[in-house]
């Protein structure tokens, strides 16, 4: 009799917990809810783990930013994210003057020279280009023979080019050309190569502004 009595309570209560689970479930989901105030495709820190406060606004997309994000983008809803992991865009100074947006720069140790020419007069967005990247020793003569490495940035929105440009053809008289350069918006970006040449490595900066 005993046992009968334990097995029937034994039923109730998993029977009761059963009952409950869906109950336990929509709670945890209206709260999961409750805390993201962002609209569906947010891509933000704590909508993809739960974790942190959301720092984007209700139906905007694309906000990449962690929590502490202090941009317009994410204390306001409007215009675009610029920041990156967490930094505000503020924190990112573009050049101002002429002389920082030069199409000849000095490489950031002094070991080379190098200057670029676009195959287009007036550098445009959203289309793949090619640049000829002319590279000179810090005394003038060409550099034939160099390793050359690209990257490009936007350094307030902390991205990079959307495609992975590369040196395709050495001219052998200290001209290189590279391809697969694609700037993907408007605004002030960097290019950077790398250059490694008679057992020196420098790296060379160039500042562009895209309207």
């Amino acid at each position: 009799m005993l046992k009968k009595i334990g097995v029937i309570l034994i039923a109730v209560m998993f029977l009761g917990s059963m009952a409950l689970m869906p109950v336990i479930d929509s709670v945890q989901a209206a709260e999961k809810m409750a805390a993201c105030s962002c609209g569906k495709d947010c891509k933000c820190e704590h909508c993809a783990t739960g974790k942190g406060a959301c720092h984007c606004k209700p139906g905007d997309k694309g906000c990449s930013c962690g929590k502490g994000c202090g941009c317009e983008h994410c204390k306001t809803g409007k215009g675009e994210c610029k920041c990156h992991t967490g930094a505000a865009a503020g924190d990112v100074k573009a050049p101002t003057a002429d002389a920082d947006y030069a199409k000849t720069m000095v490489s950031k140790a002094g070991a080379f020279k190098a200057s670029y020419t676009s195959e287009a007069d007036a550098v445009p967005v959203n289309k793949i280009i090619s640049w000829k990247l002319k590279v000179e020793t810090a005394d003038g003569k060409p550099v034939k023979d160099a390793e050359i490495a690209v990257d490009g940035a936007m350094p307030e929105h902390g991205h990079g080019f959307p495609t992975q440009p590369k040196v395709t053809k050495n001219n052998g008289d200290g001209t290189y050309v590279v391809e697969g350069i694609k700037f993907s918006m408007t605004g002030w970006w960097t290019v950077t190569f790398t250059i490694k040449a008679g057992g020196k490595t420098d790296t060379v900066t160039f500042n562009l502004q895209l309207k």
